[in-house]
């Protein structure tokens, strides 16, 4: 036997099983956990046993009120990133909204949303580490805005960006000969003790 936990707006609402609700048994008690609510929404819920013999409902819920949430930015991720994040925002009503991205200076970076009409819920945009132009941006500290009607709140995100080793191994590479004899030639030999700054060599007596 299984259980099956279904839920529907209130009032009048059509039944829809939930993909994967937390459903726990003790005794005659029954929990269930869902976490795909929408803030200030009434749902009512259905539990169903499933045996061999068919589907039956255990009991049925009246309505149930969600407490309704405020314009809510939340933070990224990842974070540090690289090299892209996630961005994600809930509105409580329908309108437009705008989102930007700032540097450590105040200076706008890139403008993710300019007033796209969203509906109430919660939204996803993606940022990639890239300005205006396209052009991609250093390691560093950004802030990114969101204002929907006459609310603004911002939050701070970190880029972090590899180093790149191919570089470091040509200027290594690069080096002329005379400079790893003056590195060498620098090291300090005291009687038979080489520092350990120097290559590993013999010394005469």
């Amino acid at each position: 036997m299984r259980f099956a936990a279904l839920r529907a707006r209130a009032p009048g609402g059509t039944y829809e099983e939930l993909a994967a609700p937390a459903i726990a048994r003790e005794g005659l008690s029954v929990t269930c956990g869902d976490k795909s609510v929408q803030p200030g929404t009434s749902y009512k819920y259905r539990v169903d046993t499933i045996n061999e013999s068919g589907r039956r409902t255990l009991f049925e819920t009246d309505a149930i009120a969600t407490p309704a949430m405020p314009l809510t930015l939340h933070q990224n991720h990842p974070n540090p990133f690289n090299p892209s994040t996630t961005i994600s925002y809930y509105v409580p009503a329908a309108g437009p909204v705008t989102l930007d991205v700032y540097d450590s200076s105040g200076k706008l970076v890139a403008r993710l949303l300019e007033r796209a009409m969203k509906q109430k819920g919660t939204h996803l945009v993606e940022w990639r580490g890239r300005d205006a132009q396209g052009r991609s941006v250093s390691s560093g500290v950004y802030f990114y805005r969101l204002t929907s009607g006459k609310e603004t709140i911002s939050r701070k995100m970190v880029l972090l960006r590899a180093r790149n080793k191919r570089a470091g191994e040509k200027r290594e590479r690069g080096r002329s000969p005379q400079s790893y004899d003056r590195r060498v030639s620098s090291s300090v030999i005291v009687g038979r003790r080489v520092s350990s700054h120097a290559p590993s060599r013999h010394v005469p007596s």
